[in-house]
């Protein structure tokens, strides 16, 4: 296996995190973002290149959590990439570069295999990508949710100056276009699940299935008060950051629980 590629990928994700903590002390004159955002393109193209690498099997797709967890990390950073050229969100910029730099290495640390027939119907490519889809715009609004409640709590104490209020409402908007697409494409998913897989509610997927739908109703509930009961501060933070973590014990921990734990 080419233990280079991630190792490249791991060392220009820590590069960029370096890049984006200078941007994030100084003030934007003296460091220009967008040499940092040349860094992180690089380890995307690295971390692209190692997924090749472990996801591929002899006549099938190694679609293990590991590898599916690096491809949702892959695709936050690469979506990143069209707004971390703002100074403003340098400290956002640190946190996807650091999560990136831990996740690539997973699928070569811990090697399983969960292999899928490369010749899949188009209905099931359609409920992977979708899953996949949503999956990185959810984390990204509760990315952009972690980092609105703590500019919200030290803007409400008065500890931020160079942040203004205008800045925060734009923030708001932006996790809030997110959540939507979020909610859309993991609507888009359960509709494909239900279509194209032969049993959405079997053994080895009924606590997938469960919770996604949760999930999903919990974030729909979120975009109710927020739109129509206009809500607004740290209960949208809450209910994002619940919406993941559903999502979260869903797939993650219980595809770790049934390859690591129960298999052996």
């Amino acid at each position: 296996m080419q233990l280079w590629l991630p190792l490249f990928a791991i060392v220009a994700y820590l590069a960029a995190a370096a890049g984006f903590v200078r941007v994030y002390r100084r003030p934007p004159c003296r460091v220009n973002p967008l040499w940092v955002l040349g860094i992180l393109v690089c380890a995307c193209q690295g971390h692209a290149l190692s997924l090749l690498v472990s996801m591929q099997g002899r006549d099938s797709l190694n679609l293990s959590i590991f590898n599916m967890v690096s491809v949702n990390a892959w695709f936050v950073a690469c979506i990143s990439v069209f707004w971390l050229w703002r100074a403003s969100m340098a400290l956002g910029g640190v946190i996807i570069c650091l999560v990136n730099a831990v996740v690539v290495a997973l699928p070569f640390l811990f090697v399983s295999e969960k292999p899928f027939s490369s010749n899949l119907t188009p209905g099931m490519w359609w409920h992977i990508l979708t899953s996949i889809a949503a999956w990185t715009f959810i984390s990204l609004a509760s990315l952009h949710a972690l980092l609105y409640g703590w500019l919200f709590r030290r803007l409400k104490r008065k500890q931020l100056k160079d942040i203004s209020v205008t800045s925060l409402v734009s923030l708001e908007r932006v996790m809030m276009l997110q959540a939507v697409t979020g909610f859309v494409l993991l609507a888009c998913a359960l509709v494909t699940g239900w279509m194209f897989v032969d049993d959405l509610f079997a053994q080895h997927l009924v606590h997938k299935t469960v919770l996604t739908i949760l999930a999903w109703m919990a974030l729909g509930w979120m975009l109710f008060s927020y739109y129509i009961r206009e809500q607004r501060g740290m209960t949208l933070v809450i209910e994002l950051c619940a919406v993941f973590v559903l999502l979260l014990m869903g797939y993650v921990l219980s595809n770790i629980v049934l390859q690591f734990i129960i298999q052996h």
